[in-house]
């Protein structure tokens, strides 16, 4: 499959920066999590449990996710990943969703591109649609074929008197 047809089907992998951000992104979530359940778990040590298990969990999909490319699963990971378990450390979770927008973002106007592109190969290369006039085509007259229009009336206007 060539890459302007993935482009149009939806898949959008990532480029090798975009991998390599990703990778180290979800290793280094999962050892966050751990730390935050460590810091904070101090007064309750369930939720703590909880979070840092489901960081250790979407870190290791997010990582899953750029070693097989995928912008989606990456992005939404790394979204899970500042709003569940390092959420209550802001200056921790912050760079989680600029990543995650940042992938978003990157993917959406790759897809807006392709779009283009694509809209433009098929105005060039297909016919126009019936009914459908392409735009350097002679003006439509409106008159049967064989049958010259007929021209323009001119419009009655009184003679004006002397006031």
């Amino acid at each position: 499959m060539t890459a302007p047809q993935r482009l149009r089907r939806g898949f959008i992998p990532l480029d090798d920066r975009e991998q390599q951000l990703s990778l180290w992104a979800g290793g280094l979530g999962a050892a966050l999590s751990v730390a935050v359940l460590v810091v904070a778990g101090a007064a309750d040590k369930a939720p703590a449990v909880g979070l840092a298990a489901s960081g250790l969990v979407v870190g290791g999909l997010m990582a899953f996710a750029a070693r097989r490319r995928s912008r989606m699963g990456a992005a939404m990971a790394a979204l899970y990943l500042s709003f569940g378990p390092l959420a209550p450390v802001p200056y921790l979770s912050a760079p989680y969703l600029g990543v995650s927008g940042w992938l978003f973002f990157r993917g959406a106007r790759q897809q807006w591109a392709a779009d283009a592109e694509a809209r433009r190969a098929a105005a060039a290369a297909d016919p126009p649609a019936r009914g459908r006039r392409r735009k350097d085509a002679e003006p439509d007259t409106g008159a049967p074929a064989g049958r010259k229009a007929p021209t323009a009336s001119k419009r009655y206007t009184p003679p004006q008197g002397k006031r």
